[in-house]
């Protein structure tokens, strides 16, 4: 398909007043390959008079998954309306400062792309709830997550983290934590202490998670487990190697 004839299905898909928003949203990631075309980024306010692209749609939901894209623009501002930005398992080396200005912004993955880092604007997006940033090379998340009170799934496993940052006690309301796969050694008390919603954990963990039910911790570099994983009174299944299993008897 040439540039033309992409433009052309794009500007069939965004026009079509029939189709569903979230139709829309799966054609649309279907049909792009490498870069974001700009008539995505613009808003509803911005289009002119006489043109079809995103007329009658405030989109909400973006899903550009699976693709080969290298770049998300800084333009990505122009959704204020975003609740949902999907661009899992493409070639992103960094993403745009602006996803801090989305502050409709509910779930966020950018999980299996070419990040090692990422940026600080990224907590101002205060209103994230699901967060995951896994398969990537990251070594430290942001403090500025802490920012992002109602977070309560995250998933950063399989990157490059030694350690958490404090600022993640703010979650509150976190239950689900996955950073399996990583490089922790450590989980400080205070993090655990904060987490009392917590239901799922996949990495390193101690015993006052008492509404804990599943534990997985394997592929990190835990040395050994604290006598006061007895508190978790609720754990039906945990994952791991034999012999690591061997010692968790509660």
């Amino acid at each position: 398909m040439n540039e033309n004839e992409f433009e052309s299905e794009m500007r069939k898909v965004s026009s079509d007043p029939i189709l569903d928003p979230r139709r829309k949203a799966y054609l649309m990631q279907n049909l792009m390959t490498r870069e974001v075309p700009d008539e995505v980024y613009k808003s509803l306010d911005a289009v002119g008079e006489g043109e079809n692209w995103w007329e009658a749609v405030k989109l909400q939901k973006l899903i550009l998954a699976h693709n080969e894209i290298q770049l998300l623009k800084e333009d990505i501002r122009n959704l204020p309306l975003l609740s949902v930005l999907n661009v899992s398992h493409n070639k992103l080396s960094h993403l745009p400062t602006a996803i801090g200005e989305l502050k409709s912004l509910e779930a966020l993955d950018v999980s299996n792309n070419l990040l090692n880092e990422l940026a600080e604007e990224v907590g101002s997006a205060t209103a994230l709830i699901k967060f995951d940033c896994s398969g990537n090379q990251i070594k430290d998340l942001p403090c500025s997550l802490g920012n992002c009170l109602d977070l309560s799934d995250l998933k950063a496993s399989n990157n490059r983290l030694t350690s958490l940052p404090e600022e993640l006690s703010n979650y509150s309301k976190m239950s689900k934590l996955d950073v399996e796969g990583n490089k922790l050694t450590t989980l400080s008390e205070k993090l655990v202490a904060s987490w009392t919603f917590l239901t799922e954990l996949i990495a390193e963990s101690i015993g006052s998670l008492s509404r804990l039910i599943r534990l997985d911790f394997h592929q990190n570099k835990i040395a050994s487990i604290p006598s006061s994983i007895k508190g978790c009174s609720l754990l039906a299944e945990s994952i791991d190697d034999d012999d690591f299993s061997a010692r968790l008897e509660l």
